[in-house]
């Protein structure tokens, strides 16, 4: 009877070790869409809040198109590339585009492929290759010099951001709500599943931050119900300096000028250039 209940045993766990294996298997297919939320209309444009814009198209290697919208500024402290986070597009930024344009910032941002007008799909590659083009659109097409190139990253764009940052010259990065890498966030989300194993697209910031040496500012809120503040104080702790961590307040879609994201910006960027 031992030896019987033992076989049986053994044979559930078999089943549920090869239940366990389809599932993961699954989830390694199905992983760009857990991560990546796009969304295709734009529902507002920067001329909705009254800031002139400019629509911008760039191609990738592969001839896929990207959009953008160039905002200038008449008088420009300096010129922000804005990196996004992983859900809807760039016609759900237009109220903090209005805020930082008003900081005197001209702005270029775009979508990844994949969201509003790009076309194509998310991957780490692609999503990497848009934001290095969008650098070059702003240093060769605006003629803007990378002394005066601001990268501002948030949520999953703070990892585009430092990759960005890691390769081309820039004045500073901000990063805001941002995390030490995807799989930190995702082991966090799927604690039953592999996830550090299986990911595939890793926005490592945290084996890249070493080589961003330019002024940082890191914003992050305790209350962040997303990318917890742990893992974004840690980041701020691997970076170099110079760098300055301003804690927000409230939850991690709140808009900035109740978070302090915007004030806390404005302070930065004075700074460094008055």
């Amino acid at each position: 009877m031992a030896a019987e209940r033992r076989r049986r045993i053994s044979v559930w766990l078999l089943i549920l070790a090869g239940i366990y294996v389809v599932v993961c298997m699954v989830v390694f297919a199905a992983q760009r869409k857990l991560v990546y939320f796009p969304a295709r209309e734009l529902t507002a444009t920067p001329a909705d809040a009254g800031v002139p814009f400019e629509d911008v198209e760039f191609s990738l290697a592969d001839g896929t198109k990207c959009h953008g919208w160039w905002l200038p500024h008449p008088k420009p402290i300096a010129t922000l590339i804005y990196c996004h986070g992983n859900g809807g597009n760039i016609s759900g930024r237009v109220g903090i585009l209005e805020r930082l344009h008003a900081l005197s910032l001209s702005i270029f941002i775009f979508d990844y492929p994949g969201y509003g007008q790009s076309g194509g799909a998310p991957t780490e590659a692609s999503i990497d290759e848009s934001a290095l083009l969008a650098w070059q659109h702003v240093r060769e097409t605006r003629q803007v010099p990378s002394e005066k190139i601001v990268l501002w990253g948030r949520s999953l764009g703070g990892g585009v951001a430092v990759t960005l940052a890691s390769r081309k010259p820039c004045a500073a990065v901000v990063i805001e709500s941002s995390f030490l890498s995807a799989p930190d966030i995702g082991q966090r989300a799927y604690p039953f599943f592999p996830v550090k194993l299986l990911m595939q697209d890793r926005f490592d910031s945290a084996a890249k931050i070493a080589q961003v040496t330019v002024p940082k500012l890191h914003l992050h809120s305790r209350s962040d119900e997303v990318v917890l503040y742990a893992s974004g104080r840690a980041l701020f702790e691997l970076a170099p300096e110079p760098k300055r961590f301003v804690e927000l307040h409230g939850g991690h879609n709140d808009p900035p000028e109740a978070t302090g994201a915007e004030a806390a910006a404005r302070e930065f960027l004075r700074g460094l250039f008055r």
